[in-house]
């Protein structure tokens, strides 16, 4: 009895082993396996542990006034009162409800004294909290933090293949930036995460070359951009980006199924309706990503339901005058720092990335410059898993009267048709094809390890993402309010091609036959620096800056540093003093001391 073994892809990150048998019977045995299955979860602990680590170990300046207003959130909710919940325009109900979660498992756990929840919620301050509560209304943002991670993986390596998905992963789960901002309660973590989410969600729909994977992408993107609006306005960012990447996506790629041109149209003519096909093609899917948006920001703010269309444009309006308010940015000279005004948020973005994502960014850059020297010769057909992943199967030749695949979509995402045996997997996982006529050959490679595609999804993925990114510092620059907060919502767009990157690089590196001493050094190295910055700067990530732009010595002199880190350290030193209920102390950031010190506390510039 012979068996012949064929290996194809059922689906996203599954492998199917086909055993057929080809005398005695039909029988036909499909063998599944997860190989990547684990990934995820191990990211949502790895990205955990740094997170959930000392939560009480400080208060930032903020977050007394987000429990304040996640109390009062939550007691509207409870009394039926849906205007009440409007407690900020920003306007960080996504903040609120975690917020809210946070609150009632600490009063359903005995936190309150049998004190009833909306009597409790009622009678909390506004600018003091206590640290059991504060670390309470931490761990919902916590978990959202780590699973969002596992997200921005299982989307990117739809985009850009595994190894860079988990490259990209990694460098999320660590980041101190990402990380400071995701242990505390506010509006930066949830307004980055979901906006990244739903960049890379509106990514794969783009890049469906069905009806079907099409709508159902569009309504998953939507449903996390309308998270995205609800965490933070600078998130309507997303809609005009969204027309832009559509638009690109029909001139590049055009319409998957084009309609049938008219006899007698001329080349002008069919290229004309072929345009107009993929236009409609793509504004279809945006007007349901669009809708599901609107339906998600009105469904999940109760205030919303009132004034499904006014309390959009009340964001909108606030975000102007949100953005017109100069007060802070005139106050960085409290901080003895320069006024950088249009360089001040590319200057603080180098501060704040990782040194690992630094030298992918670089590497990716590298790898760009060095591809754009070279014409393009194959398609890409979308990403593939890894070598390591696999049995390689030894078939057959293909006949040259055997029918063409289908044309990929220049942004197809991951598991949408298998591959061809004969394909050659590129570095960050992704199947080339070269197209002759009638046959398939493996692509060639290209400088720097590059494989080039001329119509590649990886391309366009790669400009689209550098694209938001840059137009997003941009457009945030047009604002008077500044911070290094604000620039969460690219990261995940800079650290997805810090990925790439990465991949790239380390394909080089091995592609140079190195000693296996050099590489182990290599590899003991990279860990170090995507580790490490993490390690040192716990608890106190806030306080992260890069070192590989001159780090704790250059950044100082250039860009505000502290949020309330340390204050703890002095709350608690005071609060030891015999007399601590009797002082009276001044701090820029009262708020941030108050969990630590029961004595008075007042801002520095009070009388």
């Amino acid at each position: 009895m012979a068996l012949a073994a064929q290996l194809a892809v059922a689906g996203h990150g599954r492998w199917v082993l086909q055993s057929q048998q080809l005398a005695g019977g039909d029988r036909v045995t499909w063998l599944k396996r997860h190989s990547d299955a684990p990934v995820p979860l191990a990211l949502f602990f790895i990205a955990l542990v740094p997170r959930a680590l000392d939560l009480g170990a400080f208060a930032s300046a903020d977050e007394a006034k987000w429990v304040y207003r996640s109390a009062q959130f939550l007691a509207a909710v409870l009394q039926g009162n849906p205007a009440g919940t409007a407690v900020n325009l920003t306007p960080a109900v996504t903040t609120t409800w975690l917020g809210a979660l946070g609150l009632t498992v600490y009063h359903a756990l005995g936190g309150a004294a049998g004190v009833p929840l909306v009597d409790w919620l009622a009678g909390l301050p506004e600018f003091r909290t206590d640290l059991d509560v504060l670390v309470a209304v931490r761990w919902p943002m916590v978990l959202l933090g780590s699973l969002a991670v596992s997200g921005l993986f299982a989307l990117s390596r739809r985009l850009v293949g595994q190894r860079a998905g988990l490259a990209a992963g990694l460098l999320l789960a660590l980041d101190p930036q990402m990380v400071a901002l995701s242990r505390l309660l506010g509006h930066d973590a949830p307004a980055g995460l979901f906006t990244g989410l739903a960049l890379l969600a509106l990514l794969v729909a783009l890049g469906q070359s069905t009806r079907r994977g099409r709508l159902l992408w569009y309504v998953g993107s939507g449903v996390l951009t309308g998270l995205a609006l609800l965490s933070k306005s600078p998130a309507f960012f997303l809609i005009p980006f969204a027309g832009l990447a559509g638009l690109m996506a029909a001139l590049v790629g055009g319409e998957p199924h084009p309609p049938t041109p008219s006899p007698g149209s001329g080349e002008g003519g069919r290229a004309r309706s072929a345009l107009v096909a993929a236009l409609m093609w793509r504004l279809s899917g945006l007007v349901v990503w669009a809708f599901v948006a609107w339906l998600v920001f009105v469904a999940a703010w109760p205030a919303a339901w009132l004034r499904p269309v006014g309390a959009i444009t009340d964001v909108v309006h606030n975000a102007f005058l949100s953005a017109t308010d100069t007060a802070e940015a005139s106050a960085e000279g409290f901080w003895q720092v320069p006024d950088l005004g249009g360089l001040y948020y590319p200057v603080n973005l180098l501060f704040k990335l990782s040194p690992l994502a630094t030298l992918g960014l670089a590497a990716w850059l590298a790898s760009r410059l060095a591809a754009g020297r070279r014409p393009p010769t194959v398609a890409s057909v979308g990403p593939h898993p890894t070598a390591s992943d696999m049995v390689e199967p030894h078939p057959p030749a293909p006949s040259s009267s055997g029918p063409h695949p289908p044309a990929p979509s220049p942004l197809r995402g991951e598991g949408e048709s298998p591959p061809s045996p004969l394909a050659e997997r590129g570095l960050g996982g992704e199947v080339l094809l070269e197209r002759g006529s009638g046959s398939e050959v493996p692509a060639q490679r290209g400088s720097g390890g590059e494989l080039l595609a001329e119509r590649g999804s990886r391309r366009e993925v790669e400009w689209l993402l550098l694209a938001f990114a840059i137009l997003f510092v941009i457009f945030m620059t047009l604002g008077g309010k500044r911070s290094n907060r604000y620039l969460l919502p690219a990261w995940p767009a800079l650290y997805l091609l810090a990925g790439l990157g990465l991949t790239r690089l380390a394909a080089a590196l091995a592609g140079l036959r190195l000693a296996r001493g050099v590489r182990l050094i290599a590899a003991a190295l990279l860990i170090a620096l995507l580790v490490l910055p993490a390690v040192v700067s716990h608890p106190y990530y806030l306080s992260y800056v890069n070192p590989l732009v001159g780090g704790a010595l250059t950044a100082p002199r250039l860009v505000k540093i502290g949020w309330g880190e340390g204050l703890d350290q002095v709350g608690r030193w005071l609060q030891s003093q015999p007399d601590a209920a009797a002082l009276r102390v001044g701090s820029p950031y009262p708020s941030a001391m108050a969990p630590f010190f029961s004595g008075r506390l007042s801002d520095v510039t009070a009388g």
